[in-house]
């Protein structure tokens, strides 16, 4: 069973966290190495290797990956446009909290239309909360990102979520 990347995963974090691994096996197998603790530290977060799973706590914090959530927080349409149009994948990232693009950009219907346009999925839910983008929207968001979501096939009801709250609440 693969377990989640922990929110705000370190790298610092993840070598004690092996190293600990290792001293685990070491009761049962003393001759045990760093690597084969990596190896089941990676694999338990669902990599293949723990040199995958160490590249994928170094994607989260690039500039890159930093650049394109800031511009949905603040709705910075140009920038999300430039970002957008050179890594369109982009789009189906989360932050490592486990919010999605479309979470970040409730505030900001134009930023969040133009995401839907770019292949946002309206009904992924975050991590945290299990909600929907349009859960945000509704609760603090400008009528136009409501209208934008539902126009985009959310479910006007988003049952599911953590407090057991549709999406009037």
């Amino acid at each position: 069973m693969s377990s989640e990347l922990p929110d705000r995963a370190s790298l610092e974090f993840l070598k004690k966290l092996a190293k600990d691994r290792l001293r685990e096996l070491r009761r049962t197998n003393p001759d045990a190495r760093l690597a084969a603790a990596q190896l089941a530290l990676a694999r338990e977060y669902g990599f293949p290797s723990w040199r995958a799973l160490r590249a994928e706590v170094a994607r989260r914090g690039t500039p890159l990956f930093l650049s394109f959530f800031r511009a949905c927080r603040t709705g910075d349409l140009a920038a999300l446009k430039d970002l957008l149009d050179h890594h369109p994948a982009l789009v189906g990232e989360r932050t490592p909290e486990g919010s999605t693009a479309l979470h970040q950009a409730v505030g900001h219907p134009e930023a969040l239309r133009l995401l839907l346009e770019r292949g946002a999925d309206p009904n992924t839910r975050d991590v945290g909360d299990n909600a929907l983008p349009l859960h945000g929207a509704a609760g603090a968001g400008p009528l136009e990102s409501v209208r934008a979501l539902l126009d985009a096939g959310s479910d006007v009801n988003g049952f599911g979520d953590l407090h057991r709250m549709d999406v009037i609440g």
